[in-house]
């Protein structure tokens, strides 16, 4: 099993976990990453609340860092923003319960090639208990690449789901991962365009999953607020 919530080892399990740091004279983060090591022999295990702890710090982390503007690219200012929306529950429209930031989900395959990826946010759809990979877009980014895109996340997921249901439980995330469900999001998410290729569209069949496009402020950078102005389900 490849790393997305942790590695399998001999006899125990590896989780591997990051941390966004800032680096003096620099707007970019630096991404440290940290191993908890489950041997399966020790009893008991590694502290649960040590991950809940990570978890919870790397939220208001990230929040921190969004509020002294030290991240200077836009992409990752939206990622914080939206994550301190979905803590404090003022994401309106969109009843999601923030999980992790930046989930590494092993090697996937995009564009033809494979490539070790992140899914943006891991969230929790609050009535339903789904799972919600949450994929923020470029502005004018092309549907159907970033559906496609988002979809092999969701596979990846899917693969492994039995490997990863002992973990979400470890967690305490009481997230339901036989019910998966994708949000692409972006400031004016292709409004040009609101119907998948059948390609795309047959692939996300394929998983039974939801998937949906959300449209948000196109100020948001300027206002530092998020408010969804439409939400359209593709499939």
């Amino acid at each position: 099993m490849s790393n997305c919530f942790g590695t399998a080892c001999s006899g125990g399990f590896t989780l591997l976990l990051i941390k966004n740091m800032k680096v003096l004279g620099s707007r970019r983060p630096r991404q440290v990453k940290e191993n908890f090591i489950f041997t399966g022999l020790e009893k008991p295990p590694i502290s649960y609340s040590e991950l809940r702890n990570h978890f919870i710090s790397e939220a208001k982390n990230m929040i921190y860092h969004r509020k002294n503007n030290d991240f200077g690219y836009p992409e990752k200012w939206l990622h914080s923003l939206l994550i301190e929306k979905m803590q404090d529950g003022t994401l309106s429209g969109l009843d999601l319960e923030f999980l992790y930031y930046e989930t590494p989900v092993g090697k996937v395959k995009r564009n033809k090639q494979f490539g070790r990826e992140k899914i943006d946010i891991l969230a929790k759809e609050r009535h339903s208990k789904a799972m919600v990979v949450v994929e923020v877009k470029k502005q004018g980014e092309d549907l159907n690449s970033a559906v496609s895109q988002g979809l092999s996340y969701v596979g990846w997921l899917e693969k492994y789901k039995e490997e990863l249901k002992p973990r979400i439980a470890q967690l305490g995330w009481d997230a339901n991962i036989e019910n998966l469900k994708l949000i692409m999001l972006a400031p004016d998410m292709i409004s040009n365009n609101t119907k998948l290729d059948a390609t795309v569209s047959d692939y996300a069949k394929k998983f039974n999953c939801e998937v949906k496009a959300v449209y948000i402020n196109l100020n948001w950078e300027t206002e530092e607020d998020i408010s969804v102005k439409g939400i359209n389900t593709l499939l």
